[in-house]
């Protein structure tokens, strides 16, 4: 725009200068007058106006956004996790969450975020191949050191290889320079995880080879048991709370 600014003044500056060189030859030295130096101002205004327009500040008129992924789509413990981080999220008032899940995502969710949350259930001790897929497909050239990450696991057994796939998507993350976040407490320092297939995290069953009193169980209506989903609240809450203060 500067360049095209320059250019039009020195077009209309010897314009300018062609009308003064015929009005002095014919004589017509009167019409030299302040008006046409008026004109001249007002418009070099109208012009850089036209080609100049003032930038929008999108910070203020935009909140930061959280994505958060999540998968498979049909992985109930993970989209009720991921229900809970969005919760976390969204919180933090001048912070909006975008929920989707592995078959919805795409790059550009990504590239239009500034934080991103990725949710995997455990696979043998890794992450999930759909997920991991879509990750493998970035284009490693980005850079976003600009963005905040963090993760979010669900395992079968709590010495199932949750937090080395915490670790796994978080280097993955890493890869692209995101700023890691972990969760609200040391006890979630890696992100936020989920047992689902281990007592006591499952439903109570009458019997008497149960290792855990009655009241550690979740209930027949719970999902996931309601610890976990206070851990994952609070690193929906942490990472919304610490991208807000970065972009600031």
């Amino acid at each position: 725009f500067c360049l095209i600014l320059v250019l039009a003044c020195c077009l209309y500056i010897a314009s300018l200068c062609r009308e003064v060189v015929h009005l002095i030859r014919n004589g017509n030295i009167a019409h030299l007058n302040s008006n046409l130096v008026h004109q001249s101002i007002s418009s070099i205004e109208r012009l850089s106006s036209k080609s100049s327009p003032k930038p929008k500040d999108t910070f203020l008129t935009q909140k930061p956004t959280v994505l958060v992924v999540y998968g498979p789509a049909d992985d109930l413990w993970q989209q009720v996790m991921a229900e809970s981080v969005v919760r976390g999220v969204e919180s933090i008032n001048s912070t909006a969450a975008i929920l989707k899940d592995i078959q919805s995502v795409t790059f550009q969710d990504v590239l239009e975020s500034d934080a991103v949350i990725l949710g995997s259930p455990v696979e043998n001790a890794n992450t999930h191949p759909a997920l991991q897929k879509w990750i493998n497909s970035w284009d490693v050239r980005h850079d976003f050191s600009n963005k905040i990450g963090a993760a979010f696991v669900t395992a079968g057994g709590i010495s199932a290889g949750e937090e080395l796939t915490l670790m796994s998507l978080l280097q993955s993350l890493m890869i692209f320079r995101f700023i890691i976040v972990g969760g609200d407490s040391w006890r979630s320092a890696f992100g936020a995880s989920a047992i689902t297939d281990e007592e006591p995290f499952v439903d109570f069953h009458d019997d008497t080879n149960a290792y855990f009193a009655r009241v550690c169980y979740q209930r027949n209506d719970e999902v996931v048991h309601p610890m976990f989903l206070t851990k994952a609240f609070g690193l929906g809450a942490r990472v919304a709370d610490v991208t807000t203060k970065f972009i600031k």
